[in-house]
């Protein structure tokens, strides 16, 4: 191969790399769940950091669960939630959050207390629903971190549709 070759070769990879990396920045740009550029927290996580979000333990749960004054939403995919869910709450799907939240903000005030859980204490679709939450408005957030996992193990009841 001769050094002409060699160089158009390496300029026509040099532009398909630089085409797919542009690409996928703006595809990630255009996303409502984009991956961060720089990572907020230490752990690679992303989980909710503002105040106004409070993390629940099955106690707390238990104490407030039958306020009729409380949403609470189960932010898995639809196909668990009809499994079977903690009785009365709704689903809103992370994965499908943009098909589902203009209903729920048309719905409920933005000061209603909200419930967000999702599997168990290794998911974290919970968090970062209630991030989404917050950040169209919603002031009163909670996360049950045990999820519908630590319910069931306390032999609560579960909904199944």
């Amino acid at each position: 191969m001769n050094i002409f070759l060699k160089k158009h070769l390496f300029y026509q990879i040099i532009l398909i790399l630089l085409l797919s990396l542009s690409i996928s920045i703006i595809t990630n740009l255009l996303r409502w769940d984009s991956i961060p550029f720089i990572m907020k927290d230490g752990d690679g996580k992303d989980t909710a950091t503002k105040e106004s979000v409070i993390y629940l333990e099955f106690e707390d749960m238990q104490a407030i669960i039958n306020n009729k004054d409380i949403i609470i939403v189960d932010a898995r995919d639809d196909d668990f939630y009809y499994a079977g869910h903690i009785p009365g709450a709704i689903n809103i799907p992370l994965q499908e959050v943009e098909s589902f939240i203009h209903d729920f903000i048309s719905r409920i005030s933005f000061e209603t207390s909200v419930i967000i859980y999702c599997e168990g204490y290794g998911c974290d679709m919970g968090e970062r629903l209630a991030v989404i939450l917050e950040d169209f408005g919603f002031s009163n957030l909670m996360v049950y971190d045990g999820g519908i996992e630590e319910w069931e193990s306390y032999g609560m009841p579960i909904e199944k549709d």
